[in-house]
């Protein structure tokens, strides 16, 4: 059952990168306690729905999703568009490479974090550039030192590859996230529903909403295991179920 949220957000402006970069910003969402309950909190996050989308798919997935009731969706980003504002609440947005200039547009941090019934939640920007600079690793470095329940990070583009070599998550990122305790990582941008797991944190790539398949090999190997793509990567949500234990699992919405 839907628990109800009532959520004052103050935006906190963070410095920006250079004068001819646009403003990047954080924000911190003020959640008041949620009442007592048993129940595990159920978040819903929603992939990409850019990138050449089936017509209508979007918005068959979204109804599929809002009628779980979760307590909770996070836009795994590349979803806002002239549209504005999912109808849903509350959502947290994820900065897309298709949808920064609408996060400024509607006054939406480019990355920010909440703690949510116990429940650390904390949004990357990395829709806009690739890397991460300096005044974000610092914000990053801060927010980590936070202690919750479990702790949740999102982020549009993986900053990890198959196989985990070569690459940031494996250096800075990832270590910093094994010693402050993260316990998952979701991105979305390649369209493509992938479950990892490194060191004892979980990287999930979350899959698409309404984008077109990105899929350029039948298979690929993930530590010493060959995973094989499915015919048609498909269309849908990741569910996400906290209590005592976390339960990662893709609704596939056909």
């Amino acid at each position: 059952m839907k628990r109800l949220l009532l959520i004052l957000v103050l935006f906190l402006a963070c410095g920006t990168v250079s004068v001819d970069s646009p403003t990047r910003s954080c924000g911190k969402a003020v959640v008041p306690e949620l009442p007592p309950s048993d129940d595990p909190l159920e978040v819903i996050i929603l992939g990409d729905k850019y990138g050449i989308p089936t017509p209508g798919k979007f918005d068959q997935v979204y109804a599929a999703a809002v009628a779980e009731a979760p307590d909770l969706m996070v836009s795994i980003g590349d979803i806002l568009d002239s549209a504005g504002l999912l109808s849903y609440s509350p959502v947290l947005y994820t900065t897309g490479n298709h949808d920064d200039d609408e996060i400024l547009a509607l006054g939406l941090p480019l990355y920010s974090d909440v703690i949510i019934d116990g429940i650390h939640f904390i949004l990357i920007d990395n829709g806009t550039t690739l890397e991460i600079d300096s005044v974000q690793m610092e914000w990053l470095a801060g927010a980590l030192t936070v202690p919750a329940r479990w702790t949740l990070v999102f982020c549009h583009r993986m900053f990890w590859n198959y196989d985990m070599v070569d690459n940031q998550i494996n250096h800075e990122l990832h270590n910093l996230f094994l010693a402050s305790g993260v316990d998952a990582v979701f991105a979305g941008h390649h369209h493509r529903w992938f479950p990892a797991e490194y060191d004892g944190i979980e990287y999930i790539n979350v899959g698409r909403t309404a984008g077109f398949d990105t899929r350029t090999a039948p298979s690929f190997d993930y530590k010493d295991t060959t995973y094989v793509l499915p015919e048609v990567e498909p269309y849908g949500y990741v569910k996400v179920t906290i209590g005592e234990s976390m339960q990662i699992t893709f609704v596939e919405v056909q």
